[in-house]
């Protein structure tokens, strides 16, 4: 065997090593579910755009900062679409076809219902994929020996 398959056998071994170990990480996938319960219902308060868009940076990532001040009701759909993206190298890491299809569906879907739909349909939109993510990654988990 070349030191070429040797390595690109110790990767794959590390790679189902750390799935298995990882449970694709569900956690981390769970744990989202709960912080798009926190942006849907700031989406559905009453609340100025300005006050949704601060209280949903408390429940995020800052990445996108730049949306809050130049296209604030845009915010969420950034925010969603960045989110969505940032899935596609846990494809590769955990060997995921959830992660993958996510990854492009998230920032895809989000973009259409951004354009024609308020930030609250986008947020139940996450909920709901998000939801539909945990159960897909719980039923990778089972056949993932």
């Amino acid at each position: 065997m070349s030191n070429k398959a040797k390595l690109q056998s110790a990767l794959q071994e590390l790679r189902t090593d750390n799935r298995r170990k990882q449970k694709l990480g569900l956690h981390f996938i769970l744990a989202s579910v709960f912080i798009w319960v926190a942006v849907l219902a700031i989406q559905l308060s009453a609340l100025p755009i300005l006050t949704k868009n601060l209280l949903t940076f408390c429940c995020s990532l800052l990445i996108a900062m730049w949306v809050y001040a130049a296209v604030p009701e845009k915010m969420l759909m950034v925010y969603a679409m960045i989110f969505g993206a940032h899935l596609l190298p846990y494809g590769w890491l955990y060997q995921s076809k959830s992660y993958y299809f996510f990854s492009l569906a998230i920032p895809i879907a989000v973009l259409l219902i951004g354009i024609c739909c308020s930030p609250a349909a986008i947020a139940i939109f996450m909920l709901i994929a998000e939801i539909i993510f945990c159960m897909l990654l719980v039923k990778e988990n089972r056949h993932t020996k």
